[in-house]
């Protein structure tokens, strides 16, 4: 899935997109930045990954049984527009055999 934003200073700060359940894997990544630091949290129930910075930012949670939102955030004190593509990939769980 492919999300797609932009962040305002002081008005849109951060999005939260909401995701789907599964019982398998969920990956959600940024690809290479732009010149603003960004934050993107994964959280999906009391499980969840943050990445900071500039660059490709990738998160994970292994065991999404619970609903999950996906957070793009400001970091730092950048206040000029920053525009971001996010996408979210879901993984089934390993089977044990």
């Amino acid at each position: 899935m492919q999300l797609h934003g932009q962040l305002r200073y002081p008005a849109d700060v951060a999005t939260t997109y909401p995701l789907a359940a599964t019982n398998g894997q969920v990956l959600a990544w940024v690809p290479g930045g732009g010149p603003r630091p960004l934050a993107l949290t994964l959280r999906c129930g009391l499980a969840s990954a943050t990445r900071t910075g500039r660059g490709e930012l990738a998160v994970a949670v292994v065991d999404a049984s619970a609903p999950c939102s996906l957070t793009v955030a400001f970091a730092g004190s950048s206040r000029l527009p920053a525009t971001y593509d996010a996408f979210v990939a879901y993984s089934a769980p390993a089977s044990s055999s």
